[in-house]
């Protein structure tokens, strides 16, 4: 598969089997994610995978605390869609647009997707150190591009959601993650089911609407 495939091939998949990833699979997503470029070279990374008996367990917890009607407590702050620029706004509407263009009413059930976890059979937590440059903001966006490219080369499907951190306190807990680290990024893996919601994928805005050239 040449690079342009790959990339294009990759999206966000919202519901999986329950075929379980080959340790071996897992370790090779990470391996190449650790070539990822960053500042200085600090590395700031950590990298914590939840499957089998504790990846049950993180699934359990989370369905719990949705079902209690708790709305979470990211450890990055979460900005209200009023507040974005005009143009990020404008990509959200458009996103919500299209979802419900494509789906009638109860075709599909979005919101037990993201209680359930996607029905990921891994989850990948990646962490960073409190008190961090921003610039490693930068490089763990990096490391998690190569980590989802890996996992789509390697036949899996993926799914970077807000959902997978904003109860941090649970994950921490499980994953026996240190408190001098900040819970960043949750990454979902597993192979794609064949439910509706795996069908969408929205637009994305073209080269004209985001490059400027000048010679």
């Amino acid at each position: 598969m040449d690079f342009t495939t790959l990339v294009q091939k990759r999206h966000s998949t919202r519901d999986f089997t329950e075929q379980i990833i080959p340790r071996s699979q897992l370790d090779q997503i990470i391996q190449d994610a650790l070539t990822t470029p960053s500042w200085v070279n600090s590395q700031p990374w950590r990298v914590y995978v939840a499957t089998g008996n504790t990846l049950a367990l993180i699934k359990e917890k989370h369905r719990e605390a949705v079902n209690q009607g708790d709305l979470g407590q990211p450890e990055y702050p979460v900005l209200s869609r009023d507040k974005w620029d005009q143009r990020s706004q404008a990509n959200m509407a458009a996103w919500t647009t299209e979802f419900k263009q494509r789906f009638q009413p109860g075709e599909v059930d979005f919101r037990k997707s993201q209680a359930d976890l996607f029905n990921a059979q891994a989850l990948i937590y990646i962490t960073l150190p409190k008190n961090l440059s921003l610039w490693s903001v930068h490089d763990i966006g990096a490391f998690t591009q190569t980590l989802v490219l890996s996992a789509t080369a390697q036949g899996l499907a993926s799914i970077t959601a807000y959902e997978l951190v904003k109860f941090p306190t649970l994950v921490k807990e499980i994953m026996d993650i240190s408190s001098s680290e900040t819970l960043a990024v949750g990454v979902a893996l597993g192979y794609a089911s064949t439910d509706p919601l795996n069908s969408f994928s929205p637009n994305k805005l073209t080269l004209e609407q985001v490059a400027t050239f000048k010679d």
